[in-house]
């Protein structure tokens, strides 16, 4: 019995034993089992978020591609879009050119007088209001006639500078010309131009008018006119609201006359004019210039506004009206006499070697010298002449050849044309 039951007891123990390893042996299996699972899921999760990281960084080429054909497929759409929005514009411009063309149509006067001017009404300096005082820097100048004596006082004005330093700007003159001789010229000064006298008085509302063209231009008004002489400017100018000064450089005709073409016959009392007769010469282009006036121009009969003016660009001295047209052939052409006189000296000069431009200059400073002699002495310019003269001396040799020449004849026959030449341009027109 001992022996047997021993024997139970060592096979249970070699039971229990092997049943223990067995035991440890699935324990160790299911720990492998479960760290291989383990080591999938986490390689499985690894793989998961790298194929999400890769999905991440290809969506937005992805998204890009996609807007890229949204906008190809848009765009057809979007032309013919605009195509449409650009004939609907094309439609109302065409529209709004036949309206315009239809009011051109309907006003083809108004049209017509504004192609005439140079700009618009809104590049004009503005109307005054009522009651404003004119004063240099506001004033209106304007000229009938754009010949030679309109552009050298054009210039004179451009350059001057009065006493408080103010200038004449080019928008405040209006050049008025029939046939539009020397426009361009004016333009590129600034000024404005017009082929119609009447916007003078009228559109552009001068103050101060030169009226500057032949006297026979007057005479065909009274020639064409019967008992009323037709107007100078078309219409009569216009009653003004503010006082209008005009300057006559005409030869020949008497203020009298050319008042009644500008002004209306039948209501000359609702004119505020202020008229004269004036002389000029060329020199006013330089601020150098001697003018006559046919008022004392100090005295309340000359506005202070034309003295100004004026005196911006010459000497004034009074000349009564009866007087003014041998002023005018001997201060007005006479300058071209003393041109004329200079230019000989100075050819004596240099035919003697003396270079030209220093020969020209001696002449004229010469010339210069023995008119300020004369103006500041107060001396007959023959008593001057006398007292350079020495007996025996070069002077006298040279003013004996001067005689024999008749060169002073000459001179005074000279002034002497150019007075019958403004008379006979009075009343016929140049040939």
């Amino acid at each position: 019995m001992s022996e047997k039951s021993k024997s139970e007891s060592e096979k249970e123990k070699s039971i229990q034993e092997s049943e223990e390893i067995k035991a440890s042996s699935a324990a160790v299996a299911t720990d492998t089992t479960s760290e291989s699972k383990a080591d999938e899921t986490d390689s499985s999760a690894v793989t998961a978020s790298q194929s999400t990281q890769a999905h991440t960084e290809e969506t937005p080429s992805s998204v890009e591609q996609q807007a890229s054909e949204n906008i190809e497929s848009e765009k057809p759409d979007q032309v013919e879009a605009q195509q449409s929005e650009k004939s609907l514009d094309v439609s109302e411009s065409q529209r709004d050119e036949g309206e315009e063309s239809e009011q051109k149509s309907e006003e083809p006067v108004k049209t017509s007088i504004e192609q005439r001017s140079t700009g618009s009404r809104s590049s004009i300096m503005r109307r005054r209001r009522k009651g404003e005082k004119v004063t240099e820097k506001n004033v209106r100048i304007g000229f009938i006639g754009a010949g030679k004596m309109t552009e050298v006082i054009v210039k004179g004005l451009l350059e001057s500078i009065s006493a408080d330093g103010e200038r004449i700007n080019p928008k405040q003159i209006f050049v008025a010309s029939k046939s539009g001789k020397n426009h361009e010229n004016y333009k590129r000064l600034g000024c404005f131009v017009t082929k119609r006298s009447y916007d003078i008085f009228g559109r552009n509302d001068c103050d101060m008018v030169f009226l500057a063209v032949h006297g026979y231009v007057i005479r065909q008004c009274y020639k064409s006119g019967g008992i009323r002489p037709l107007a100078l400017t078309t219409n009569f100018i216009p009653n003004q609201r503010h006082p209008l000064y005009i300057l006559s450089l005409i030869g020949g005709i008497p203020l009298n006359d050319i008042k009644r073409t500008l002004l209306n016959p039948d209501h000359p009392e609702k004119y505020r004019v202020e008229m004269h007769r004036i002389m000029l010469n060329h020199s006013v282009a330089y601020g150098l210039g001697i003018g006559a006036i046919d008022v004392e121009p100090d005295s309340k009969h000359c506005a202070g506004l034309i003295r100004n003016i004026l005196c911006r660009i010459c000497r004034l001295e009074t000349i009564m009206e009866n007087h003014m047209d041998i002023a005018c052939a001997a201060g007005g052409y006479g300058s071209t006499f003393c041109y004329y006189f200079m230019a000989a000296i100075a050819d004596g000069a240099f035919k003697k070697g003396l270079p030209k431009h220093m020969a020209t200059k001696i002449a004229a400073r010469t010339l210069h010298s023995a008119a300020a002699s004369i103006i500041e002495s107060g001396k007959n310019p023959n008593d001057l002449r006398d007292a350079c003269t020495s007996p025996s001396g070069p002077a006298i040799y040279g003013l004996h050849v001067l005689d024999k020449a008749d060169c002073a004849s000459g001179f005074a026959a000279a002034v002497e044309a150019a007075y019958h030449r403004i008379k006979e341009l009075a009343d016929n027109p140049p040939t």
